[in-house]
């Protein structure tokens, strides 16, 4: 038997609260889990699997709107140039 440390939860197998570990680790993966898979390998997996992109359509729009504003500024010199 297998208790979760927290709340006292019992599971009768090893794997039964290996497996509750997994989905629970989530919610702590800053501490868990970043030290064993960074960030930026797992965003470069992500996008190569297909419907990466229609999934995450509106997420990706809201980031690209923000690297825009961040990067990105309209020149008052080629207005005048044009007109």
């Amino acid at each position: 038997m297998f208790i979760r440390d927290w709340d006292k939860k019992e599971f009768d197998s090893e794997e039964e609260a290996f497996d509750d570990a997994g989905r629970e680790m989530l919610d702590y993966s800053e501490e868990y889990l970043k030290p064993w898979l960074s960030y930026d390998d797992l965003v470069e997996w992500a996008m190569k699997q297909d419907g990466f992109f229609e999934a995450f359509e509106d997420e990706l729009e809201k980031a690209q709107r923000d690297f825009f504003e961040d990067f990105y500024f309209e020149s008052e010199d080629d207005e005048d140039e044009n007109c």
